[in-house]
């Protein structure tokens, strides 16, 4: 039976419109910290959360009518940062080093010491060559001298190999950062609007960890 998102995305959409590689991509981590000042005492920083939530921003550029009013709808359906959906980080995190047959529920990595910051929710996302993006939860992750081996929480319906994927990396529900998009125009048709995200760790829900295609 083929992957399908569905089961990890049915209550949110998917933003799918590709980056503008040609620009910087900025990306980073959000730390949850609270600085006070106690009297007669230093200052300390108290830390409100284990999590590490990402905040990115991407340019897209769009070279019709048609998909200027696609990304514009969907900023609009989302009413800003009212909503949350889900999105491909933009970082291929994870270099695959061997093959992943079909039926297999790991996948042995380049070394990333992706261990060090895992909190335990986070996805994976693969994305085929033939345009499927398989998603799954990460339910471990082991790194020895070599190699960074991610466990996955459901086995592969298909095998990946080096050669047949362009991306590996997290999946994650965002909001937009901003309630307002500027839209910059070369002429009536061609445009580029620049958006900013942030990864909501706190507010993934009970959506399963399946995978996808699309």
């Amino acid at each position: 039976m083929a992957d399908s998102i569905l089961t990890v995305t049915s209550e949110f959409e998917i933003f799918t419109s590709d980056p503008d590689w040609a620009e910087d991509v900025g990306a980073g981590v959000i730390n949850s910290l609270d600085i006070y000042k106690p009297a007669g005492t230093a200052s300390i920083i108290q830390q409100l959360s284990d999590k590490h939530p990402a905040s990115f921003s991407l340019d897209f550029s769009f070279c019709s009518k048609e998909e200027e009013h696609r990304l514009v709808s969907f900023f609009i359906d989302r009413k800003g940062r009212f909503n949350r959906f889900w999105i491909r980080h933009p970082s291929s995190a994870f270099t695959l080093k061997a093959t992943a047959a079909v039926g297999s529920s790991a996948l042995v990595c380049e070394r990333n010491d992706f261990d060090d910051i895992r909190s335990g929710y986070e996805r994976i996302y693969i994305r085929i060559d033939n345009g499927d993006t398989i998603v799954r939860k990460i339910i471990s992750c082991v790194t020895d001298s070599e190699s960074t081996t991610v466990g996955l929480s459901s086995a592969l319906d298909r095998a990946v190999t080096k050669s047949n994927h362009t991306a590996i990396g997290k999946f994650v529900l965002v909001r937009f950062d901003e309630d307002t998009m500027k839209l910059n125009f070369k002429n009536m048709a061609i445009g580029r609007v620049s958006l900013k995200f942030f990864e909501l760790p706190e507010e993934w829900g009970s959506s399963s960890s399946s995978s996808s295609s699309g």
